[in-house]
């Protein structure tokens, strides 16, 4: 089972990167999809830039999951695993944020379309599965670890209300592009604070699952 395990986690890894280039190289052309404007232009909407990351995560585990197949290390380093999980905490507001709002108002085709298949669904849900039923044994990040899943949420919310105040593009949508300054910087700043105590819940949530599932792996 352990060797299923450690070669699983190799082609997750490689699936994830293969994945993630393939729907990068699609929108930075152009050719399709709901992000697909062309050039570096689609660089910034918080669903790529979660996605390359990921694929960055991947890549960076990559080795170390053959090393761990081959007996050569016991487990992955630390940091590469506290990387992997602020990456898929990433994905999986992506993931979340479609079905439960952007699909039910904008439709489930027209979001799971193209590379935004690959983006909002797949790349996700095969990291979440890595995340929390492959991660190496013994052990998966600490508690206070959880809290560096919040990196580039806050990093990515400062940029957007700072490209929207210095330009004051309330509502503007080449610089308030999903729409959170329509009610004025209050309500902007108000559903910053919202989204990321959302987010932390998840991150907790992952720590847990992840928790519990290494703990019946290593009885």
């Amino acid at each position: 089972m352990k060797t299923v395990f450690a070669w699983t986690r190799i082609a997750v890894d490689l699936a994830i990167f293969v994945l993630v280039l393939i729907s990068a190289i699609m929108m930075f052309t152009g050719s399709m999809g709901v992000l697909a404007e062309g050039g570096i232009g689609f660089l910034k909407y918080f669903t790529v830039q979660s996605n390359l990351l990921m694929g960055a995560a991947a890549l960076v585990a990559l080795p170390f999951d053959v090393l761990v197949a081959l007996d050569k290390k016991p487990t992955n380093p630390i940091a590469v695993k506290i990387f992997y999980f602020v990456n898929t905490v990433g994905v999986a507001i992506t993931f979340l944020v479609v079905f439960t709002f952007l699909g039910p108002t904008m439709g489930y085709a027209f979001m799971l379309t193209g590379p935004n298949l690959f983006m909002h669904l797949i790349t996700p849900v095969l990291a979440l599965v890595r995340l929390i039923v492959l991660e190496t044994p013994p052990e998966g990040i600490s508690f206070k670890q959880t809290f560096f899943g919040l990196i580039h949420l806050i990093l990515y919310g400062v940029f957007y209300l700072v490209n929207v105040i210095v330009h004051d593009g309330y509502g503007q949508t080449q610089y308030d592009w999903y729409g959170f300054g329509n009610g004025g910087l209050a309500l902007g700043l108000l559903a910053f604070v919202i989204v990321l105590a959302g987010a932390y819940l998840l991150c907790f949530l992952l720590y847990l699952a992840q928790k519990k599932v290494l703990k019946l792996e290593n009885r």
